[in-house]
């Protein structure tokens, strides 16, 4: 009877302990799920209030003419606003140290990244050292392939992302970049 006794007493003692060990555990996933809960609110919270806006830039690459993939191609990313009416504040062209680059290259230029997909995006050619659209002209799809030829050598171009809320533009991103020869 005592060994019964000892064995019900053990298992009693190591079920105890078993449970202590899990109750921390219990409290931890309580944490967790708390804030999983919080910010699921503050993503609701965001939708409600407009889009949240995703700060992954576009990628922009260098195919040379041999087919090799070149990255890093040097560009400027900006957001100018976001969530808002459009303003009217004219856009300045920052000046943009150019990407080298040969005759025969393509310059490969991806936006899928961008939460929420842009409503309009335009390739433009600017002036430089000004405010001046040379040529614009609406891309559609997510990626846009320059093959460089000698027109395009030293000229500054932009990528204009533009987010609509019916016809009023609510969100106005660019992404800058110049060619030069190697």
């Amino acid at each position: 009877m005592n060994k019964i006794a000892i064995i019900l007493l053990t298992l009693l003692i190591i079920s105890g302990c078993s449970s202590v060990e899990e109750a921390p555990v219990s409290q931890e996933s309580k944490q967790e799920n708390k804030e999983q809960i919080i910010k699921e609110e503050v993503v609701l919270q965001n939708d409600k209030q407009g889009s949240s806006f995703n700060t992954k830039i576009p990628s922009i690459k260098r195919i040379s003419t041999n087919e090799d993939l070149k990255v890093g191609f040097d560009s400027v990313y900006t957001e100018i606003f976001w969530n808002s009416t459009e303003n009217n504040v004219p856009y300045n062209f920052p000046e943009v140290h150019s990407g080298e680059i040969e005759i025969g290259d393509t310059i490969y230029i991806d936006w899928s990244m961008i939460k929420p997909k842009p409503s309009e995006v335009s390739l433009m050619q600017v002036k430089k050292h000004s405010e001046t659209v040379v040529e614009s002209k609406v891309v559609e799809g997510e990626v846009v392939n320059i093959k460089i030829g000698e027109n395009e050598l030293g000229k500054q171009y932009a990528v204009q992302f533009l987010w609509k809320d019916g016809k009023t533009v609510t969100g106005k991103s660019m992404l800058n970049f110049r060619l030069e020869e190697e």
